[in-house]
């Protein structure tokens, strides 16, 4: 539980202050959510107490640095194949259940995330701060 809080929350807390005090005035912030922040899937109480505390870490750190011009948001994926997630994803019974609840009936690809992104990081994106963007195929609402 410590180490998942230390890499999820912890690291993502230092990272930004270090980030925030190098940008001065102006810059944005994405962090990496999850959906696991939102729904609750069995035998993940570390990762996703992680998760749903960053996107509470990021709606303070939003507040707080709103007067600076710094955006603090995050993108909050459903499961993606990335080389992580391929030896989970590579036994059938697995990839079936993620790809079961999404309602779009497919896995993110990191191709995914690209428009919320760039969306945050360029001009549309400069009064969009403190939320935690779900990109996950309509896996939120099941």
């Amino acid at each position: 539980f410590r180490e998942c809080i230390d890499v999820n929350l912890t690291g993502a807390f230092v990272l930004s202050q270090a980030v925030a005090e190098a940008m001065g005035e102006n810059g944005r912030i994405i962090h990496l959510a999850s959906v696991s922040s939102l729904v609750a899937n069995t035998q993940y109480a570390a990762y996703a107490s992680s998760k749903a505390a960053l996107s509470q870490l990021v709606r303070v750190l939003a507040r707080e640095w709103a007067p600076k011009n710094i955006t603090v948001n995050a993108i909050g994926p459903a499961m993606i194949e990335t080389p992580m997630t391929e030896e989970y994803l590579a036994k059938p019974e697995f990839r079936e259940q993620a790809v079961a609840v999404i309602p779009m009936g497919r896995l993110a690809e990191p191709r995914d995330l690209m428009g919320t992104i760039i969306l945050l990081l360029a001009d549309g994106g400069t009064f969009i701060t403190g939320q935690t963007i779900y990109v996950d195929g309509g896996r939120t609402l099941v």
